[in-house]
């Protein structure tokens, strides 16, 4: 269920994502590139019926040669996502919502590429019918 929940976080930040085209699995990006994995998460409340609320942080890293590219590309999605007033369900899932609980910020600039890397976190609450 997690990776269904994180594909559509995926769908949903690639929408707000210009200039970049997609959003690779993964922690770290390619050259101009954004990536994003799952992080720690847990339930927060578990209920008799097995319904249970849950959250995890999706870590979203951003590389480009030009610093303001990927500073505004993970902006962007950053506000976007975080004032949607509806999110993506499933058969036994449903996003309840996404906040922002790292900004955008930047790591450093590689040497060799001379790419700056930029790094953030997300927060996604979801609820999760019991079987």
């Amino acid at each position: 269920m997690y990776d269904l929940v994180i594909q559509a976080v995926k769908t949903l930040a690639t929408l707000y994502a210009a200039p970049y085209a997609s959003i690779d699995l993964g922690s770290m990006p390619e050259n101009d590139g954004l990536a994003m994995y799952l992080g720690p998460g847990s339930p927060d409340a578990e209920y008799f019926s097995k319904n249970s609320l849950n959250n995890f942080d999706v870590v979203l890293n951003g590389k480009h040669n030009n610093q303001q590219t990927v500073l505004k590309a993970l902006s962007n999605i950053h506000v976007a996502l975080s004032r949607l007033k509806s999110y993506p369900s499933g058969e036994g899932w449903e996003i309840l919502n996404i906040r922002s609980t790292t900004a955008p910020n930047f790591i450093e600039q590689e040497s060799s590429s001379l790419q700056w890397l930029y790094g953030s976190i997300l927060e996604v609450q979801f609820f999760m019918k019991g079987a």
